[in-house]
């Protein structure tokens, strides 16, 4: 049987094809498994291992001038306004003098937002602001410890350049400018520091009717170790380091400001600073 040149023609072309398709195919199979592993995060404590994702995040320009701060704002999906609040007060660089030069970058953390909707818009926000960080962990109070540690764990990945992480709440007032000139003053205030408010001999609570109750199992002491609290601490940089190294050996429960800027901290040996003198209510002044 004689194959005419136009049927040979016609199986090299489609052969041809074949092999691009199964080529292109593959590379983007291995581009995709590439970028979600790049964008894949684990949370190690001793008694908790989970994978995360990072669905969104601020470009790597936004730390380009080696910024003194890297504050980054406890938020949720559905809290635009409270954003939008920030941004046009201690945010804004035609307020504080430190964000406009770069001394201070302001970031937003959330966690899992609850619908299409909502991830839609922050994609689109981001996108205007260039600063929002979405992972894919549990939206809960009585996760916080994982967002803070997701947190911790974009400063060190991302913005290492900035000599200070600050973790606030987003209903919390603050004086960028000011924070900064306290800083440069205070000798304390180090890489191996965490400065906010400091908590001495305070008791675990152990009625299960209490709000901060707490069960010998998560906790064995009478005290907890002196703690920074949770509305607003600043942690230098080799501190963040160490708490997430010694993160991976400690038993892991929902009152993140005592587990990270207490017991973790301790454990770390690293310095807790009090601010009291800087801070009404948590509001640096």
């Amino acid at each position: 049987m004689t194959i005419s040149r136009k049927t040979i023609l016609l199986l090299s072309i489609t052969i041809a094809l074949w092999i691009f398709y199964t080529f292109h195919l593959l590379h983007s199979k291995k581009a995709l498994a590439e970028e979600e592993k790049a964008t894949r995060k684990e949370v190690v404590f001793k008694n908790v291992h989970k994978t995360y994702r990072l669905l969104i995040s601020p470009n790597d320009s936004q730390c380009s001038r080696n910024p003194k701060v890297l504050v980054v704002v406890l938020s949720t999906a559905d809290s635009y306004d409270m954003r939008q609040a920030i941004r046009k007060t201690y945010g804004n660089p035609k307020i504080s003098k430190s964000v406009a030069e770069g001394k201070a970058v302001i970031n937003f953390i959330m966690s899992q937002p609850k619908s299409h909707g909502l991830m839609r818009n922050l994609s689109r926000e981001n996108s205007t602001y260039n600063d929002i960080i979405v992972t894919d962990l549990p939206e809960d109070y009585n996760l916080l410890h994982l967002k803070v540690y997701a947190l911790l764990d974009f400063y060190r990945e991302n913005c290492l350049q900035a000599d200070f992480v600050l973790k606030i709440d987003h209903d919390v007032a603050l004086d960028v400018d000011r924070m900064l000139y306290f800083i440069d003053k205070d000798a304390k205030t180090n890489s191996m520091s965490i400065s906010g408010i400091v908590w001495h001999e305070s008791m675990a609570r152990r009625d299960p009717t209490d709000k901060w109750y707490i069960t010998k199992e998560e906790w064995a002491g009478f005290y907890y170790p002196p703690y920074c609290d949770g509305p607003f601490y600043l942690i230098g940089r080799s501190a963040a380091q160490r708490l997430l190294i010694h993160a991976k050996t400690t038993h892991a429960f929902r009152f993140e400001d005592v587990l990270f800027t207490g017991i973790i901290a301790q454990k770390a040996k690293v310095h807790r600073n009090h601010w009291m003198r800087h801070l009404v209510h948590a509001v640096v002044v």
